[in-house]
């Protein structure tokens, strides 16, 4: 089936355009749902053409477009700025748009004069609220009755009500309604730079036929759209073909989603109708200029009695039906129904290796709490660990958890959710604190099921990322959220620590690697043999990881990237006390020992750095202790160490 796509780009270079979340940040990527209603606002405006309706109704049916946007960096973003604007005029200023205005111009003298004294009162009325609009409309009223006996009284009235007005408060009043002079109220107008490369609706595959026959009005209507958010943030927009595709993709998941938009569903077009009730107000309108020209007309002569039966049934007809008339001003309109996207990931070359474990990294970054030092990393996993299970209950999947329902752990270890730390590392500046940290998927569990088991603990029932409070004891309490997709710390990114999608032939680890078995070796007295057969147990680790085995190994305490620990904590006596004999004291920084099984003492852990004959893939997690953060492993890009 053929694909359809509606292609825009901003003229300006920039969108400008409010997050519904907040107004202090912009609207980016450009939510589906906006954009079908800058479609649907050009639509109204341009006399709603019978075939691009029925095309707006149309794109209703064909579900959640992908996005195809430009690749915008987060400087981008423009720095919000609060300007005070004037406030929108609630009252017409103008004699044009006013009711009495215009009844006092369309009214016959005749039938003027019969109505002075009504229209006084409805100006006197007005009056005790205003006083340069009442006066405008006394002048009018007093220049178009007729110097008549009977209307003296009310001429004299109307004289001295204007020359009672002082000039100065009228003067005041009338300079108050230009906006240069109107109360001003604080705006934001946020923004995103987005250059010439145009964004795209795509969907994939749409019946033919259909496709034919609505693609004509569809183009001569996005032909009509002049913008999409802000009436600055100006739009050309056309139907665009298959050829004309670029930027990066993002597609509908309904699972653990990178962000979630505003979307259009069948009907939203009949809603936006109901809310703007252009065709309700209208009526109203033409329903009362009737019934007051019918009120006016004061029959006389042969055939008035008739005459007068006559429009008496009218105005009874014309007024009942002015009750049922929805007369109401247009509301703001807000799309309640929102769909989850995500980067859809570009295809790695058919012979760079992956990992078990997938590469969409979830993010989660840290909002509150004392700043962790790398070190810490077991206590935070194992706390995030624990959140996780507590809010499964008694319902954890053996992915979770890593056991098989009867308690035996999975002979498949990768087939686990791991957790990760994302620490400041492999830069000149680097200290190795604490940013984050990531859940990283087995790469055989659907998304759908990661959404599934984990969406309400990461976000609430209006799609928002959750807070989720860590208690570390002593360390304090630290606050996590799920990132937001346009995070611009390189470590909170996930293909920092995959090299997604062309890979990496280097690696080296962050976190040290803990060897899931002890060396026959002695490490004092045996050290190149204990070297050797460590470098072993790690390319091991490689191959039950998917990889192949690296083509060098090297090993130490001390890590390839800088701001990472030592792999050991190096500890020593405390000399001088006779209180204190046998007593040590930790030197330096250093990771602690990964807890031991059962009785056994601590296993062996070791900085390590992979060299491999062809870049592969990420994550990286190698030893014992990969599902808890340890043995991560990060691309050695030049100059790392």
């Amino acid at each position: 089936m053929p694909d359809l796509i509606i292609a825009w780009e901003y003229l300006t270079g920039k969108c400008v355009a409010t997050d519904p979340a907040s107004r202090e940040r912009a609207e980016w990527p450009p939510h589906p749902g906006r954009v079908f209603m800058a479609m649907a606002a050009a639509w109204f405006e341009t006399g709603e053409d019978e075939a691009e309706g029925q095309a707006l109704r149309w794109l209703e049916k064909l579900g959640d477009p992908e996005l195809g946007l430009p690749r915008v960096e987060p400087v981008n973003h423009r720095e919000v700025q609060t300007v005070f604007v004037p406030v929108n005029d609630t009252k017409p200023s103008s004699i044009d748009k006013n009711k009495i205005a215009k009844r006092i111009a369309e009214l016959s003298d005749e039938h003027l004069t019969a109505e002075a004294s009504a229209l006084s009162e409805e100006i006197d009325k007005m009056a005790k609220s205003s006083i340069a609009m009442p006066t405008i409309l006394r002048m009018i009223l007093l220049r178009r009755i007729r110097d008549s006996v009977e209307l003296a009284n009310l001429r004299h009235n109307l004289r001295q009500k204007i020359s009672a007005v002082d000039y100065k408060d009228f003067v005041a009043e009338a300079i108050g309604t230009l906006p240069q002079f109107r109360n001003k109220q604080p705006r934001t107008f946020p923004s995103v730079y987005v250059g010439e490369a145009p964004c795209f609706l795509h969907w994939p595959e749409v019946p033919h036929a259909e496709l034919i026959q609505h693609k004509p009005a569809l183009a001569k209507l996005c032909g009509e759209v002049t913008r999409i958010g802000h009436s600055s943030s100006l739009v050309r927009m056309w139907v665009a073909e298959s050829a004309e595709l670029t930027g990066e993709t993002w597609v509908p998941d309904d699972g653990l989603a990178d962000l979630h938009l505003r979307r259009f569903s069948e009907g939203t077009l009949a809603m936006l109708d109901r809310q703007f009730n252009r065709r309700g107000r209208e009526r109203y309108e033409q329903i009362s200029t009737r019934i007051t020209t019918l009120q006016a007309e004061k029959p006389a002569g042969k055939g008035s009695k008739e005459r007068k039966a006559e429009i008496k049934a009218q105005l009874d007809s014309l007024r009942q039906e002015l009750d049922q008339i929805d007369s109401r001003d247009p509301i703001r309109p807000k799309l309640g129904l929102w769909s989850g996207y995500r980067r859809k990931e570009a295809e790695s070359p058919p012979a760079a290796p992956h990992t078990d474990f997938d590469t969409d990294l979830l993010i989660l970054t840290q909002e509150e709490g004392p700043r962790l030092p790398l070190v810490s990393t077991l206590a935070v996993t194992q706390a995030l660990r624990g959140a996780i299970l507590s809010h499964l209950g008694s319902d954890i999947p053996k992915w979770v958890s890593g056991h098989k329902p009867n308690g035996e752990p999975l002979r498949n270890g990768n087939q686990q959710l791991a957790i990760i730390p994302l620490p400041f590392v492999g830069h000149q500046h680097a200290d190795g604190h604490l940013l984050g940290v990531a859940l990283v998927f087995p790469g055989a569990i659907p998304r759908s099921e990661r959404g599934r088991v984990l969406g309400r603990f990461l976000v609430n029932a209006n799609r928002e990322p959750r807070e989720i409070s860590l208690q570390l004891g002593r360390i304090g309490t630290i606050t996590l959220r799920k990132a937001d997709w346009a995070e611009p710390r390189h470590a909170l990114r996930p293909e920092t620590w995959t090299a997604h999608p062309g890979g990496a032939k280097l690696w080296a680890s962050v976190t040290p690697v803990v060897l899931d078995r002890f060396p026959k070796s002695d490490p004092y007295q045996e050290r190149e043999a204990w070297e050797e057969e460590v470098k072993a147990i790690v390319t091991t680790a490689c191959e039950r990881l998917g990889l192949p085995a690296p083509v060098e190994v090297a090993v130490g305490t001390t890590s390839w990237h800088r701001g990472s620990p030592r792999a050991v904590q190096k500890r020593r006596r405390l000399l001088g006390h006779d209180d204190l004999k046998g007593r040590d004291a930790p030197l330096g920084d250093g990771f602690l020992n990964f807890p031991p099984k059962g009785e056994n003492g601590a296993r062996p852990q070791v900085h390590a750095c992979l060299q491999f004959q062809q870049a592969v893939v990420g994550p990286i997690l190698l030893g014992a202790g990969r599902f808890l953060g340890y043995g991560l492993c990060k691309p050695l890009w030049g100059g790392d160490r």
